[in-house]
């Protein structure tokens, strides 16, 4: 983020993170930076003035993930941060990601948890009611953390949109 300090932004940009739980990062993110220098970097860009977003994308359910998607909203409210949004996603590959994460990465995807059914998107997804289960609960620890923070959904089922919409925010953080 050194290039975005000290400049006249004038509220004109807006710098987003992807973030995960540490696990999920170093499970499935090879090579990407830490939650933590993440959560560093958006410190320093908000001291800047800059409008913060964060994408926590994409949601997996790894073993105990209640317990580290809590942490995880911790862990942005410890800092300080008050983003403009927050916007929720979960896994969702075309059935060839998993040989390309396996072959570019070593990582197998079967690992991740089972996903099902092509939707009309071509993609394969965690059942509905698990991501319902996830949204939810990361939206209430959002909202027990920081009532105020718009939270939405991107790249979701209108089944599952339609089941979360009196909580979320119509606006992702790919709308300005």
């Amino acid at each position: 983020v050194n290039s975005l300090l000290g400049l006249e932004h004038a509220n004109h940009a807006v710098v987003s993170w992807s973030l995960n739980p540490q696990s999920v990062i170093e499970c499935y993110e090879a090579g990407a930076a830490s939650l933590e220098d993440r959560l560093k970097a958006a410190e320093r860009v908000a001291a800047e003035g800059y409008p913060i977003r964060f994408r926590i994308d994409p949601g997996i359910l790894i073993p105990d993930w209640r317990k580290h998607y809590a942490d995880l909203a911790d862990a942005i409210f410890n800092y300080g941060l008050q983003p403009e949004n927050i916007t929720l996603g979960m896994l969702r590959l075309l059935p060839g990601h998993y040989a390309v994460t396996r072959k570019a990465y070593g990582i197998d995807l079967h690992d991740a948890g089972v996903l099902e059914g092509i939707h009309g998107d071509g993609k394969l997804r965690y059942p509905a009611t698990e991501r319902v289960a996830f949204y939810q609960h990361i939206i209430d620890c959002v909202r027990t953390r920081s009532p105020q923070t718009p939270v939405s959904l991107c790249r979701e089922t209108r089944e599952v949109m339609n089941a979360l919409r009196p909580h979320l925010n119509p606006r992702c953080n790919c709308c300005p």
